[in-house]
């Protein structure tokens, strides 16, 4: 499982996001590599999931994988419900 986090605010906001998915990966007991990555380049890279921030909605419209966006890197109650309805929806390998 392979999961892409990218942000409009520059590599220091996808970097937290980062932290804040391993941490709640944790503590779901999933295991995942997250990366994050810069929106140029998210095509290039495989992966299973995709997080964003909501200003990325455009730029993000044309992935392949599922894409959950989030209103802020911050947002763990929403960065775990979007987890757990990935795992619900395509399960977890």
């Amino acid at each position: 499982m392979k999961i892409l986090t990218v942000c409009g605010m520059g590599n220091g906001s996808s970097l937290i996001l980062k932290i804040n998915v391993d941490d709640i990966l944790r503590s779901l007991d999933l295991k995942a590599t997250v990366e994050n990555v810069d929106v140029a380049s998210f095509k290039s890279i495989p992966a299973n999931m995709i997080f964003g921030t909501k200003d990325l909605g455009q730029s993000l419209k044309d992935a392949v994988v599922p894409v959950y966006l989030i209103d802020t890197v911050l947002d763990k109650v929403k960065i775990k419900e979007s987890l757990l309805d990935y795992k619900e929806k395509y399960g977890w390998d």
